[in-house]
């Protein structure tokens, strides 16, 4: 079924527009009654299929907005406005037997005669091939609607968005929210999970500071996501809006999100911390919200209240590093550390990436500290890839073309995500080390974080003709995935980021690790201590590292006997994170107790 939407504020509008088939009919009067508030369908419950938001103002009679469109053009995408007038938002369906264009004329027509301003004219929103599956609705109440707010990057958006696949799979309705360019940004739906998945594009505020078109980590240099966690927090009214509106069972919210724990509640609508960070990394945070670590030195060793013995802590030079964002606050006005107790204290449930066969016991402690369901999620790996289109892009045969060169499990494959990026000296002695090693490498360089950052980096003169043949640099999108899943990859230089890790370790690939960012210390200690990575060594107190450090490293990993240890860890972890079946039986148990607790706060925001 083809659906066209239109937005329309009316001030006045004939009460045979709001038929249950909602097709248009012309009118030749101007003066309609005024449409009856008891002709509108209820806020409460499901969405009826035909309405993308039941028709209600989302307005305050004491407190009046500035009309400011919030719209979409993704298919299943989510529109509103916030609204002046107490007169409602109301949105159109063309059904498809009749001419589309014809009863868009008749509607304009109306809005001219009658004053109605029409907000967008036409198309707000096309959706494809959507059918009665497409919105939750109460003829199906088995199923849910489960709404996901992820921070704004794609470290945590594309694992949010793997978990909203899963959840679709299943039969259950996800809006995804996010805003238009990151939405713009992310990967395509399988066909089959488009019905079931509706992306919600709400627009970034403008705030000081931060450049145009940023809304992403990626975009930005590190000094510049303070401020995108200053636009961030005024989604809060957009959000709120959508939520009141639509209902949902669930919300799923990321850290950043901490102040939508009352928002929710206060709706009646459960609300879990979805977290993308391990349990492990999570308990680092304190239960009670009064920490008294105020130095960079408490964050170099196992907090107090993990009863076993654990080397999972920041070294010192991470933790310096991120101590006055992450820890003592920054621009935003909220440090991360509040951030994550807020959330963790707050939520109803708590749902980590992760699984018993990693971290039992960080899982029970994890539960043991906040008296809440913990639930593990299982990874999240991706899909892997297995043919299509993207096996005919030329970037990739370029790159395929060179990895089949190589020797089965001889290859380092080098990548940092999307936000990390090694200062000079830093990409010098990587550089180096690389040469040194002698390894075959093939290295996704990023050089810059989004337009705005003005700092320059090189690799060291006659590198690229010193390794020419032996290492490929770059500079430009690679797909790691697909990189990764070739037989002559045999180590990944990582930045420690869980997403990487996931990918590396479902394909069986070693980890050399070398940190840079947030709270990718906390992730490779956790994978030392495991046996599951090898860390660079560095210099405690400023972090630095030699060439000799790198080549080292990587030949003990890649080949030498004494990294054997190294490559039977991934080999043992494939079983773990590479088994689909055994992850999706995570998201089977999410799903359930998603069910079992969805009614949590519904009798209350009823009785308020």
């Amino acid at each position: 079924m083809k659906l066209t939407y239109l937005t329309a504020l009316s001030a006045s509008f004939p009460s045979q527009i709001l038929k249950s088939s909602l097709a248009f009919s012309p009118c030749s009067s101007g003066n309609s009654p005024s449409l009856p508030r008891n002709l509108l369908p209820p806020i409460s419950g499901k969405l009826a299929p035909a309405l993308l938001f039941p028709p209600q103002p989302l307005w305050s009679p004491n407190h009046h907005h500035d009309c400011s469109p919030l719209h979409s053009h993704a298919p299943h995408a989510w529109s509103f406005f916030r609204s002046r007038s107490p007169t409602p938002n109301v949105f159109f369906r063309v059904l498809p037997k009749v001419d589309k264009q014809s009863r868009i004329h008749d509607v304009l027509t109306y809005a001219h005669r009658t004053g109605i301003r029409v907000v967008e004219p036409i198309k707000v929103s096309t959706g494809k091939a959507m059918d009665s599956q497409a919105l939750p609705s109460k003829q199906d109440d088995a199923k849910l609607h489960i709404v996901l707010f992820p921070w704004l990057a794609f470290g945590h958006m594309i694992p949010y968005l793997e978990l909203a696949k899963l959840v679709a799979q299943r039969g259950h309705h996800v809006s995804f929210v996010s805003t238009p360019r990151n939405i713009d940004r992310l990967p395509k739906l399988p066909p089959n999970l488009t019905p079931f998945i509706s992306f919600v594009k709400i627009p970034l505020p403008h705030v000081p500071n931060l450049p145009e078109n940023a809304e992403a980590t990626t975009d930005l240099p590190e000094n510049k996501v303070p401020f995108l966690k200053q636009a961030y927090n005024l989604l809060e009214e957009g959000i709120t809006g959508f939520l009141d509106a639509a209902a949902p069972d669930w919300v799923l919210h990321d850290f950043t999100a901490y102040w939508l724990v009352p928002i929710a509640t206060k709706l009646g609508i459960a609300c879990g911390f979805l977290s993308i960070f391990t349990a492990s990394a999570l308990c680092f945070f304190n239960p009670s919200g009064q920490d008294h670590r105020t130095e960079p030195e408490d964050f170099t060793v196992a907090p107090k209240w993990v009863p076993f013995p654990s080397r999972v802590a920041f070294r010192y030079f991470e933790v310096v590093k991120i101590f006055n964002n992450a820890i003592a606050g920054d621009a935003s006005g909220t440090s991360d550390m509040h951030r994550f107790e807020a959330c963790l204290r707050g939520c109803d449930l708590l749902a980590v990436r992760s699984c018993t066969e990693l971290e039992p016991e960080w899982l029970r402690l994890l539960e043991q500290l906040y008296q809440k369901p913990v639930v593990p999620v299982g990874q999240l790996p991706p899909i892997l890839p297995h043919g299509g289109d993207d096996d005919e892009d030329e970037t990739w045969l370029e790159i395929k073309g060179w990895l089949d060169k190589q020797a089965g499990g001889s290859v380092v494959y080098v990548a940092f995500g999307s936000e990390a990026k090694p200062n000079q000296t830093e990409l010098t002695e990587i550089a180096l080390g690389l040469e040194q090693s002698e390894l075959p490498f093939f290295w996704a360089l990023k050089l810059k974080r989004g337009p705005c950052d003005t700092e320059v980096i090189q690799l060291p003169e006659g590198f690229k003709e010193r390794t020419k043949g032996r290492g490929v640099v770059c500079t430009s999108w690679a797909p790691q995935l697909k990189i990764l899943s070739h037989p002559s990859i045999g180590g990944f230089l990582s930045h420690s980021g869980w997403t990487s890790v996931v990918e590396a370790l479902q394909l069986e690939r070693p980890l050399i690790l070398l940190t840079f960012l947030a709270d990718q210390g906390l992730n490779a200690s956790f994978l030392r201590e495991k046996k599951m990575g090898c860390l660079i060594p560095r210099n405690e107190e400023d972090g630095s590292f030699t060439r000799e450090a790198v080549a080292q490293s990587l030949r003990l990993v890649v080949v030498e006997e004494g990294g054997k240890i190294y490559r039977d860890k991934a080999k043992e972890m494939r079983g773990v994170f590479g088994d689909r079946d055994r992850q999706n039986q995570y998201v089977d148990t999410l799903v359930s107790c998603l069910k079992e607790h969805r009614h949590i706060h519904k009798a209350k925001a009823c009785a308020d």
